[in-house]
């Protein structure tokens, strides 16, 4: 197998296949709450990658050092069990995607094929609009691929990224999370203050799982994240204007594209795409939870503040805010407010946050005297 076909499927694996799973699971609870299905899938392609490295997280944390074949296979059996809690919406899911894209296509030609009628002027100006709208769609699918063939061929370095990727590669040989103020790999001379959870860090550390069980050197999949997540934020954004206006939508995600910072971090390896997608994660399920109320709404806001906090000490922060706002905002009793906010702050930390808790008394103490 080349290294380009095994990139291809370790994405896939990674990132689609158990997003769908994912998906699935989260469409059982959607049972009566009204969440769109594109929302959901949405939201799982960010989540589901996450979801591998706080399995590997936990793994290391509780197991003694296993073989990679073992740690593997913890991964995929808990996404065997999202397959069979969700098998049900499998097929549903499935079918609303292809009745929307066979609906899209529907619309797009049905604007091109139409006859003129007795208004010629507006119908060669819609033809017009029509064709104008798709040939933008294009040129940025093709900026796309060709922004995803340049961002795999960069070198992992730069200071972040670099610390980053030793810190995967060095939890690949030890596995085991050491709370230490200071990472020390004795074999490369690497070290690091420990101040931020690992959870961008043990997406390297997947690939080299993923690596030794198919005798391959690769690090495509890791450096594909950043673009990665940062295309996930303007399918965010596209999606949710896209209910005001197709303009809008199209609009909206070129003015974002083409702002310097935003086009700087989705062309570089960096984790800043990825913390951010969590972070408006959480923010969106932070009004959908405060006006919904409802059980999904709940469960997605505590696991994306609590995958924020996961991947930087900043989403810690922001994720402590976030749940401070979600109760004060959160209408009912005293009693209801302190028991669903103690229930979501608890996601939070299962999802990421407990790092910093355990930090407190094994590693740097209280993290955030460190940055403030």
């Amino acid at each position: 197998m080349t290294e380009s076909l095994f990139f291809l499927f370790k994405f896939l694996l990674t990132n689609i296949i158990f997003a769908l799973l994912l998906c699935s699971s989260l469409m059982r609870l959607n049972k009566g709450q009204g969440h769109p299905t594109t929302e959901l899938f949405l939201v799982s392609l960010g989540l589901a990658p996450a979801l591998v490295t706080l399995l590997l997280y936990y793994t290391y944390l509780i197991l003694p050092p296993l073989s990679n074949l073992f740690n593997f296979l913890i991964v995929t059996a808990a996404y065997a069990a999202l397959l069979w809690l969700g098998r049900a919406e499998l097929r549903s899911i499935f079918i609303e995607f292809i009745d929307s894209f066979r609906g899209g296509w529907k619309k797009i030609f049905g604007n091109l094929s139409s006859s003129p009628g007795s208004h010629p002027l507006a119908f060669f100006f819609k033809k017009i609009e029509v064709l104008l709208y798709i040939s933008l769609l294009l040129v940025m699918m093709i900026y796309f691929i060709l922004s995803f063939i340049h961002i795999l061929q960069l070198p992992v370095d730069g200071n972040d990224v670099l610390q980053y990727a030793a810190q995967g590669k060095a939890l690949f040989k030890t596995k085991h999370i050491e709370f230490r103020g200071l990472l020390l790999d004795p074999e490369t001379g690497f070290y690091k203050p420990s101040f931020h959870a690992p959870g961008f860090s043990l997406f390297l550390t997947w690939e080299r799982i993923l690596n030794s069980l198919f005798s391959i050197e690769s690090d495509l999949l890791f450096r594909s994240f950043a673009f990665y997540f940062g295309l996930l934020i303007l399918a965010g954004q596209y999606y949710y204007l896209r209910s005001k206006g197709k303009w809008l939508a199209l609009l909206g995600t070129l003015g974002l594209l083409s702002s310097v910072s935003f086009f700087n971090a989705f062309i570089h390896i960096h984790i800043d795409t990825y913390r951010i997608f969590f972070l408006l994660a959480s923010w969106i399920y932070l009004a959908r939870a405060i006006e919904k109320r409802d059980r999904l709404s709940f469960f997605l806001l505590g696991s994306s503040s609590g995958f924020a906090a996961f991947a930087h000490t900043l989403g810690a922060l922001l994720a402590a805010i976030t749940l401070l706002i979600f109760f004060v905002f959160l209408k009912g009793s005293l009693l209801y407010k302190v028991r669903i906010a103690s229930l979501v702050s608890l996601l939070a930390l299962a999802t990421g946050g407990i790092h910093y808790v355990l930090d407190i008394f094994w590693g740097n103490g209280w993290i955030f005297n460190i940055h403030l």
